[in-house]
């Protein structure tokens, strides 16, 4: 999970202190630089996403509130659940389902998956921030409070994942 202290290091002291308020609304969220910028320190941006990050025991709760294959193992209604969430989320939310790292070693309390809203690859995308019209619908669907939305890391930090997502002309990432 991304640590705004780290990230910016230029961080106006009003942001600083509003990460440290409660969240309700898209506006409450600080924002971080353009993807690619470099800082102060000359050291270039990380691409970022904001949404709300998911694990599996997460996931394993969703299943069982909206009794997905009741009958089923847990892997297989984990699986199944993570398509009926990503397709639920794209087609009536106009937000994006992906993972936030591929490298086989998942338990029930990592942060493995993100509905996502928007990034700051390009000003279009981190002005979602501004647009997105179903912040509050989407928290509900998904049963989180507004605050649990956060910025987050793709699969790894490197221009490689930011370049395979780019790759898949997602609108929102």
């Amino acid at each position: 999970m991304l640590n705004f202290a780290t990230l910016l290091h230029s961080t106006p002291l009003h942001l600083v202190l509003m990460y440290n308020v409660p969240r309700k609304t898209l506006a409450d969220f600080p924002k971080p630089p353009l993807y690619g910028r470099k800082d102060h320190l000359g050291q270039n941006t990380e691409l970022v996403m904001f949404g709300f990050p998911l694990n599996e025991a997460y996931m394993l709760d969703f299943v069982n509130r909206h009794n997905i294959l009741p009958n089923a193992d847990e892997a297989r209604r984990i699986s199944n659940g993570l398509i009926q969430l990503g397709l639920a989320v794209k087609t009536e939310l106009d937000a994006s389902f992906i993972a936030l790292k591929d490298d086989g070693k998942y338990n029930k309390k990592s942060l493995d998956f993100a509905i996502v809203i928007a990034s700051n690859r390009t000003r279009s995308r981190l002005n979602r921030m501004n647009t997105y019209p179903h912040f509050e619908r989407l928290a509900r669907f998904l049963g989180l409070p507004p605050c649990a939305a956060t910025w987050v890391f793709p699969q790894d930090r490197s221009s490689r994942a930011a370049r395979i997502l780019k790759e898949e002309r997602n609108r929102i990432i």
